[in-house]
């Protein structure tokens, strides 16, 4: 066990300095590829150059790279655009991100995304507005109460504990 461990840190400590130089690959499939190497590697002296992968003219690239920044532990630039995405995983970490930067002008389209498709999605949406205080949401967030998923459910009553100061009626 000593011996993998041993060889896991050399490739690691090799192979990842490495790979951020592919983060420049004139091919968008290969600046992926590094991204979620780096990823993998949990590799954080990449951030500042996988950071400038967020404007990577590839919608892939540019998603696993936001994706790749939240992952690492450092707060990506938030973009609405990314609350819109095709990739519940994005939209997800757009919505944290927005939530951690305590941003309330971003409330309105995070009382947007109560509407996604994914439970992920709307409950990172509603755990902001209601730590926003965002009392424009509560009708929205009162109709999660019908959904099937009880983590969401249970976020909205919290999130409106949050708003009003009290449990719902």
């Amino acid at each position: 066990s000593t011996a993998v461990d041993a060889v896991s840190e050399l490739a690691y400590a090799t192979a990842a300095p490495r790979v951020v130089g592919l983060l420049d690959d004139p091919e968008a499939f290969v600046r992926l590829a590094a991204v979620k190497a780096l990823t993998k590697f949990s590799y954080r002296p990449a951030a500042a150059s996988i950071s400038r992968l967020l404007g990577d003219p590839n919608e892939h690239v540019r998603a696993d790279a936001f994706l790749a920044l939240a992952t690492l532990g450092q707060r990506p630039p938030v973009s609405l655009d990314f609350l819109n995405h095709w990739n519940w995983d994005v939209r997800a970490a757009a919505a944290q991100a927005l939530k951690e930067t305590g941003d309330k002008s971003a409330a309105p389209a995070l009382a947007q995304a109560l509407q996604d498709g994914d439970p992920r999605v709307r409950i990172t949406a509603v755990e902001a507005l209601g730590e926003f205080g965002y009392e424009a949401a509560a009708p929205e967030i009162i109709k999660l109460f019908q959904d099937s998923d009880p983590y969401l459910r249970d976020a909205a009553a919290k999130a409106l504990v949050d708003i009003f100061g009290k449990a719902p009626p």
